[in-house]
């Protein structure tokens, strides 16, 4: 297959791509409008509806960081306690394993964050926060304000 022709089915393929995506779009919204007619006519004609049907509209907006800082706050601090105890103990740079899987021993609550999402706070107590330093990657040893912090 030619460049030309591989391009011409790039495109051909990204503009059904966006035909669909439309039709979707247009799908979803006749969804939403039907689910809102269905409301009304249930709560005028005083009518029951069963659990398992959900006439609400369907809120699309996902969870933004900022939403999420507060929660990311307590696993910051439950893996910089485990960082500083590692830390302590072995008086060397401590992989991001071994400090993951000590919080998650300490705080068996952070099981409901995924590894990467634990990873991305170790790296951010490294760079904006200067809690951590990153002595190679994925090691990581406390910085001095780290212990000295309250």
């Amino acid at each position: 297959m030619s460049r030309r022709s591989a391009d011409t089915l790039i495109d051909q393929q990204r503009s059904y791509i966006r035909i669909l995506e439309k039709k979707t779009e247009t799908y979803r919204q006749q969804v939403e409008d039907m689910k809102a007619l269905v409301a009304a006519v249930t709560r005028e004609w005083d009518v029951a509806v069963p659990d398992f049907i959900r006439l609400q509209p369907h809120d699309t907006r996902r969870e933004s960081w900022s939403d999420k800082s507060p929660t990311f706050d307590r696993a910051r601090s439950h893996l910089l306690e485990a960082a500083i105890a590692l830390a302590k103990a072995t008086n060397e740079p401590l992989p991001q394993a071994a400090i993951i899987a000590e919080a998650l021993n300490r705080h068996p609550d952070l099981n409901q964050y995924g590894e990467s999402t634990l990873t991305a706070r170790l790296r951010e107590m490294c760079h904006p926060m200067n809690l951590l330093t990153r002595v190679k990657p994925g090691y990581y040893f406390p910085s001095r304000n780290a212990v000295e912090q309250p």
